[in-house]
């Protein structure tokens, strides 16, 4: 059961988190990465059935003390978060792995944000802010040259 509706959805065949899944062919596996309205991307592994929660957490929610911050921050009055170098802070609009380096997952928001995810690590390894003056909806990786990435947003004009 997912918390939240998928927005996107990728398949993985490397586990997250594991920095020898790269060099071992055996460890991989079907995994898929999902994006939803929250800002964190949830790994599951398929090849398991009925799991009760995913992987890995790739976000905010992945680190420890993120319920006590979410909780203070409550208490106080609202403020519009601030774009981050490290997570997403608004809903995953679409997720895209790198075929040729496979330990790369590139994500999309309505932050209008793209990060690029080291799988071995689990973490953000680069933020791109204000590419787009709206959301980033579509994003996808050069088919032959593997440092090239295309996102699209929409625009409301």
């Amino acid at each position: 059961m997912l918390p939240a509706i998928p927005l996107c959805v990728e398949w993985l065949d490397i586990p997250v988190g594991s920095e020898s899944a790269t060099e071992n062919k055996d460890s991989r596996g079907n995994y898929a990465a999902i994006g939803t309205m929250d800002p964190d991307i949830e790994i599951w592994n398929l090849d398991l059935v009925d799991c009760l929660f995913p992987n890995a957490i790739l976000g905010f929610g992945s680190e420890p003390s993120s319920s006590v911050s979410r909780s203070k921050k409550k208490n106080k009055k609202k403020k519009s978060p601030k774009v981050s170098d490290s997570c997403h802070i608004d809903a995953i609009l679409s997720l895209s792995e790198n075929r040729q380096h496979c330990n790369l997952l590139a994500s999309a928001s309505a932050d209008k944000t793209v990060k690029l995810w080291d799988l071995s690590t689990a973490k953000c390894a680069k933020g791109y802010n204000s590419l787009h003056a709206d959301k980033i909806c579509a994003l996808s990786w050069h088919p032959s040259s593997a440092t090239t990435i295309l996102s699209g947003s929409s625009w409301g004009g």
